[in-house]
């Protein structure tokens, strides 16, 4: 049974699948870069600078197609340089690719039963390349039989992005699409920081279940 805390015996995959494609040019991948990096810095504060690692961190960037750029490292581990060098060069929304690069990297990194749940964040400004491989993709990712629970697969849109796709590609609790959209750049600046912040400030208040840290998230 997957653990009920975020510790450091029981850390948290969070898995950031982010849109680089030409679309997000300018202003929005500048904030995304900066965004990414204070977040992972919010997680080693917490941490006390990842000595102590309660979280296991994969980067996934894609456009016409995806690269790994980080994989299931603690926080004091990230190649900062290399996570926040999104540059919006890398062609259209292949979506369908993106998702199962992450597949491959839950299933390369499974967890122990002990471990908290694992929670995928996909962020695109777009519409997806081709629609029925992609939420084909996202039903794999969510029914993975991970030792560490199944993956919670949390959307978040900007710009065009496809309000119906990322709906239905996101996991639904309570007959709620767990999809957030933001209305511009500095969104994204206080969302994904504001991820790192609720997330350690629960484990070391020891009170961050997979369900509250997922309803907290929500409501940033």
């Amino acid at each position: 049974m997957p653990a009920e805390k975020i510790t450091s015996r029981s850390p948290w995959h969070a898995v950031l699948v982010l849109d680089d494609s030409e679309s997000m040019k300018g202003r929005k991948i500048e904030t995304l870069n900066d965004a990414i990096g204070a977040m992972i810095d919010e997680m080693r504060l917490w941490s006390g600078g990842g000595q102590k690692p309660y979280f296991r961190v994969s980067v996934i960037s894609f456009g016409s197609s995806a690269t790994v750029l980080s994989e299931a490292v603690g926080e004091g581990a990230v190649d900062i340089a290399r996570v926040t060098s999104l540059r919006a060069d890398s062609g259209t929304t292949n979506a369908a690719e993106a998702l199962t690069k992450a597949i491959e990297v839950l299933e390369r990194n499974p967890g122990e039963a002990t471990h908290f749940e694992p929670f995928v964040f996909f962020f695109s400004d777009g519409r997806p390349d081709h629609r029925l491989r992609a939420l084909d993709r996202g039903a794999r990712l969510k029914s993975l039989r991970l030792a560490s629970g199944e993956p919670r697969l949390i959307t978040i849109g900007i710009g065009d992005a496809d309000d119906g796709f990322m709906k239905e590609l996101a996991t639904v609790r309570h007959g709620e699409a767990r999809y957030r959209r933001l209305n511009d750049a500095d969104d994204i600046k206080y969302f994904f920081p504001t991820i790192g912040t609720v997330a350690a400030s629960m484990a070391a208040d020891r009170r961050s279940s997979a369900d509250q840290l997922e309803e907290a998230i929500m409501i940033i």
